[in-house]
């Protein structure tokens, strides 16, 4: 049975019958449903992104928070007092949907590859960065008109640690190589040592090859007047030692000296002493040997006798005098251990 709608209406509804309008009814219902659904569904998405900004949030707090740390690290590790940080902990959350833990787990992978010194091969230009190892087949160059070009400090206190380490493998190559470009001036030093200990070396040469003929320290110069190596005791007082040799071999030499030159006046060792009484040039302390020909040079007065210690002797020269021997005459003087003195006198003729 049909029948129509008395109250006024408008549109399609009016002629609709009892059954067709509950049909309608129900469609929008059941739209109406679907929408709350799907709106509901869409206020759970809203609260899952949300979620997951928090969440992306602190990860990136973290990430900012680990490098942050390694940063610190590494300056310690340049600076010296390295204290490294507490770990930072990872945050914790119940299980969370697949394209979470992904996005969570690719973070992680990256911040932990941020923290990993990895070898580089590094092309022109490109930065140098600490931490990490660099392979290039040119050369870097540091440049600066005020400071220091490269400076490498080691704060441990103990261990084999070095502030720079310079290694070639090539025979004709230098570990580490200093120029000094100045024309003038002094000291300008190619390479300087300098160690703060009381015990310790400013500069120290090894040579850990077992044989051959290696040499720990070697110094070498171009010019006719220059010195090779030189050895300074500036202190005035106490008994420093400008240069000092010293051999543990049954057959070697704490000292010694080569003059190759086959002509002109030349030494194997020379040495000096300013002090007119109490200096020696040339000081042995146990027996002197000395082969082939030998050349003393005596001076023209005597020696002061009271600063000549016991067990010594010493000559001098006497010029010729009016009546006296026409070349003039050798003193030689001996001063025994327990402090007797015995002189001669050899008046000079020529041969």
């Amino acid at each position: 049975m049909t029948a129509a709608f008395t109250e006024p209406c408008s549109g399609s509804i009016a002629a609709m019958s009892v059954e067709a309008l509950w049909q309608h009814v129900q469609t929008l219902a059941a739209t109406c449903a679907a929408w709350h659904a799907d709106r509901q569904h869409l206020a759970t998405l809203t609260a899952e992104c949300a979620a997951l900004r928090a969440e992306l949030t602190e990860v990136r707090r973290h990430i900012a928070a680990i490098e942050a740390e390694n940063r610190a690290l590494r300056h310690a590790s340049a600076a010296g007092a390295a204290t490294p940080a507490a770990a930072m902990p990872h945050p914790t959350s119940p299980a969370r949907p697949a394209r979470r833990a992904a996005l969570a787990g690719m973070l992680g992978v990256a911040a932990g590859l941020a923290l990993v010194p990895r070898a580089a091969a590094a092309a022109s230009g490109d930065p140098v960065r600490a931490g990490q190892s660099v392979g290039c087949t040119g050369t870097t160059q540091i440049t600066t008109t005020t400071g220091t070009g490269l400076r490498g400090r080691a704060t441990a206190t103990s261990g084999d640690v070095m502030g720079l380490h310079g290694v070639t493998a090539s025979p004709g190559g230098a570990g580490v190589f200093g120029v000094n470009m100045a024309s003038t001036g002094v000291p300008a030093n190619g390479v300087v040592g300098q160690s703060l200990s009381t015990h310790g070396v400013g500069v120290y040469g090894v040579a850990a090859t077992a044989t051959g003929p290696t040499i720990g320290v070697r110094g070498r110069t171009n010019s006719p007047t220059s010195t090779a190596v030189k050895g300074e005791a500036v202190t005035n007082e106490g008994s420093a030692i400008g240069v000092s040799g010293e051999s543990s071999a049954p057959g070697g030499y704490g000292v010694f000296g080569y003059a190759k030159a086959t002509a002109g006046v030349n030494y194997g060792v020379y040495g000096r002493s300013d002090s007119p009484t109490t200096g020696w040039a040339v000081w042995a302390q146990g027996r002197l040997r000395v082969t082939g020909r030998s050349f003393l040079h005596a001076p023209n007065t005597p020696p002061a006798l009271g600063a000549l210690p016991n067990s010594t002797i010493s000559f001098w020269h006497e010029p010729a005098a009016s009546g006296g021997a026409p070349l003039g005459r050798l003193h030689v003087q001996i001063k025994t251990s327990a402090g007797q003195v015995f002189r001669a006198s050899i008046p000079l003729v020529n041969p």
